[in-house]
């Protein structure tokens, strides 16, 4: 027998069925009596009472021409053992039953011959013309082997030599008829059945051995769906996906695993995970927890890149640290996405975390592109760059900024942050007025010395239950990088002032190593200049710090940023009066009564310092070099009041002024809140800038204008929702606003706190980027689960 033959599965049913033959010999009459009815949906081979059962060569690889080749030449070599070398019938079970239909057959020595009219009812009869006799097409092809010694088929005359005794052909007891009843026949006729249902199904053996492969993959991937969507549920949720211990005696093996354990008492699909799968393809490992996590951040970024590909976005980046001491820069796309409701159109999607090694211009340009271009998104079609202030990023010459506009953006023109431009105000302030900086010290003091010690937080909260004040007032830190925070901590000290004086006294009394700080912390906020300071700074912080709030919101769009800070900017100006002053400086008396403080009191001494040269003009200095004494209310007036507010006022008219770049006052021309509304020539920058037909443009503002004249919008948003109905007639017009609508005024959403480091990077890129999902995306997240897991090469458990 050749190699090739036992390539085939047939043949090693059959090449197992010769072994068995050879250690169990029996008698044709026995293995009568041990033949039964085989069913082809369990097993191509049985053996019933240890006697194997053989099923004569099928071709199982009906798609497979090699193979299917090596079949019928092996079923040929047995044909030919048992027919004599007869070539004019059925050789293989591919070949239908030799009936020919002659005039005449040849007769015998009785004189008698076949006849055609007894094919008809009997399809298993086929002649040979060669042989002159008749066959049995099932039990040559179907039927099943006698176990005698010599391997041979069993020695019926319609099997090997054929049939031609035609004179006992139609005997009831003999002939056809006996052939008919015989359990050999019965066994190959139903075999032959069987084999034609699963011919015409497509249902061989090796679809069978696929269905089961296919039916366990299927379960696999039922499984991993629920183990995703555990991951997903971690991601969103911001929690820790591992526990510290997860081995089996452990009561508490992680957020992961005991949410996969509280739902296995009600989902049979999650019990199957810890009871069904074998231990080499459970799921649940830290690598595949993490490569999940990784695959379905990257399915949300495909997503993302479809929904602004052709679109015009903004680059938003910036830099942060996280627990582990890692430098991250975050990526963020900012784009106009219209939605079924016609809200939130303006979208902030969150791409991810790049790891930083190298800090140089050139070294982050080309991360950044890099990564954005591994998600398919065309660079081409920034039309704005949004960062901090940093000269590595904003830098004119040799800034990413410069390197990534003469590279890849030509068109992404550099926007700085406004949340960071505000944190800079706050910063110089300080710089001009000494005692602000002071102030900043003790806030800061104050927190830290109450929060870092259980002992002394204990006597705060104490004390807060004494003046029966909610003790879930908390202090607040003031934060050099928290731009939002000034204010919160200045007011948190105001509300909560009483309680901390009294603490401070019981921590006095108390006499230990705490009461020096107590006593230092206690008499620097009992200073009448400290009162002042905070009452001012809690009054003018407090415009800011709406400002502020809303520098912060993805929604808020260039044009109406600046209305919003020059509507602060008059607001200021309109408190430098000795109106206004007065107004808050009695606020200040009521206070310093209300906690028993002596406003005649006098200051220590300090020296002033050096005012920078912009301030120069912007109040009356006294000489330089002297100390200053702060006695009376003039003394707050003209040293504290007015220096602070002309100091903020300077500030803000410098950073916020959109005058060095034409395109941004052009943006603000699209504003319907600005004097030079829809103003062609003001719109020209930002119309070049998008290649956008100007000539169009000019006869699309002809028309647009008469039309706005009786609507009240209020800012960018409103228009473009005027516009869309009208946006076929005014394609140029909608171009625009989706562009001033793109444009940034902040990065700070960037800032995403990394509270749990997780265990690689990809995750560390994964997680946010699976809790920052847009409304729209996270409705999918279903279907988005579904696709990852389609996706993925399933191992079947016995691989």
């Amino acid at each position: 027998m050749s190699n090739n033959k036992r390539k085939t599965l047939d043949f090693y049913f059959s090449s197992t069925q010769k072994k068995h033959n050879s250690s169990h010999e029996q008698s044709n009459d026995a293995d009568n009596q041990n033949v039964v009815l085989q069913s082809f949906d369990s097993q191509p081979s049985r053996v019933i009472d240890n006697e194997p059962v053989k099923i004569s060569l099928i071709n199982t690889h009906e798609n497979i021409s090699n193979e299917n080749q090596q079949n019928v030449q092996y079923e040929e070599e047995i044909n030919n053992e048992t027919t004599g070398d007869t070539i004019d019938i059925s050789r293989s079970c591919e070949n239908p039953p030799a009936q020919p239909k002659l005039i005449s057959y040849p007769k015998n020595h009785e004189n008698r011959s076949f006849m055609s009219k007894w094919y008809e009812g009997r399809p298993w009869l086929e002649y040979s013309i060669e042989k002159n006799s008749t066959y049995c097409y099932y039990c040559r092809h179907f039927g099943a082997p006698t176990s005698s010694s010599n391997k041979k088929p069993q020695t019926d005359a319609f099997i090997n030599n054929g049939f031609k005794n035609w004179k006992k052909a139609l005997d009831k007891s003999k002939g056809f008829d006996q052939h008919l009843k015989s359990l050999g026949h019965i066994l190959a006729t139903s075999n032959y059945t069987l084999y034609q249902q699963r011919k015409q199904s497509q249902s061989n053996v090796i679809n069978m051995i696929d269905k089961g492969r296919i039916e366990q993959i299927r379960r696999n991937r039922l499984r991993l769906i629920k183990i995703a969507s555990a991951l997903l549920l971690c991601s969103r949720q911001a929690i820790g996906i591992r526990g510290h211990d997860e081995r089996e005696s452990s009561s508490n093996k992680g957020n992961f695993i005991e949410i996969l354990k509280w739902a296995s008492s009600t989902d049979p699909i999650v019990k199957s995970i810890f009871e069904d799968i074998t231990g080499n393809s459970t799921y649940l490992s830290p690598i595949i927890q993490n490569e999940l996590i990784k695959i379905m951040a990257d399915q949300v970024r495909r997503q993302i890149t479809e929904k602004i590909k052709g679109k015009m976005f903004a680059l938003l980046a910036d830099e942060s640290r996280d627990s582990g001491g890692n430098e991250q820069l975050s990526i963020v796309i900012r784009v106009v996405v219209p939605t079924n409701d016609n809200k939130d159109i303006i979208q902030e999607y969150f791409i991810g975390l790049i790891r930083l090694h190298e800090f140089d211009a050139q070294s982050l340009s080309k991360m950044i592109a890099d990564y954005l271009i591994k998600y398919g998104i065309e660079l081409q079609s920034c039309i704005a760059q949004c960062y901090d202030g940093a000269s590595v990023m904003s830098g004119k010459c040799a800034g990413v900024q410069t390197i990534l506009r003469q590279s890849h953006m030509p068109q992404g023109i550099y926007i700085h942050c406004h949340a960071h431009r505000l944190n800079l105000v706050i910063v110089d302030v300080s710089k001009v007025i000494k005692y602000i900086n002071e102030f900043y010290q003790i806030i800061s003091k104050v927190h830290s010395y109450f929060i870092s010690s259980s002992v002394t937080n204990e006597y705060y909260q104490q004390a807060q239950e004494k003046l029966a004040l909610a003790t879930s007032s908390k202090l607040k830190t003031w934060s050099d990088i928290r731009w939002d925070s000034r204010w919160s901590s200045v007011n948190a000290i105001m509300l909560n002032y009483e309680s901390i004086v009294v603490a401070l006294n019981d921590l006095i009394e108390e006499g230990d190593h705490r009461c020096i700080d107590a006593r230092g912390i206690l008499s620097a906020i009992q200073e009448p200049l400290f009162i002042v300071t905070m009452v001012i700074l809690n009054k003018l912080f407090g415009s800011i710090k709406v400002l502020s709030d809303q520098l912060k919101s993805e929604s808020l769009d260039y044009a109406e940023s600046q209305f919003l800070i020059l509507s602060v900017i008059d607001q200021l100006q309109n408190e430098r009066n000795d109106t206004s002053f007065k107004s808050i400086y009695s606020a200040v008396l009521d206070f310093a009564n209300k906690h028993g403080i002596d406003m005649n009191r006098k200051s220590k001494h300090r020296r002033s310092n050096t005012i920078p040269t912009r301030f120069k003009d912007a109040f009356i200095t006294s000489t330089m070099g002297h100390r200053k004494e702060f006695l009376t209310e003039a003394d707050y007036y003209e040293n504290i009041y007015f220096p602070l507010i002309d100091a903020i006022l300077v500030e803000m008219r410098d950073r916020f002024s959109p005058s060095n770049l034409a395109v941004l006052s052009s943006v603000s021309s699209m504003s319907p809140q600005s004097k030079s509304f829809l103003n062609y020539d003001q719109l020209l920058p930002l119309a070049s800038h998008i290649n956008c037909d100007q000539n169009h443009l000019f006869n699309e503002l002809q028309v647009l204008q008469p039309m706005l004249q009786n609507k009240k919008l209020s800012n960018v948003n409103e228009l473009y929702h005027e516009m869309i109905p009208l946006q076929e007639a005014f394609s140029n017009m909608m171009l625009m606003i989706k562009a001033a609508m793109t444009i940034p005024v902040s990065s700070c959403t960037l800032r995403i706190k990394q509270v749990n480091r997780p265990a690689t990077y990809d995750e560390i890129q994964a997680s946010p980027a699976m809790k920052s999902l847009p409304p729209e995306v996270t409705n999918e997240e279903t279907e988005m689960i579904r696709n990852v897991i389609a996706n993925i090469p399933i191992i079947p458990d016995d691989y």
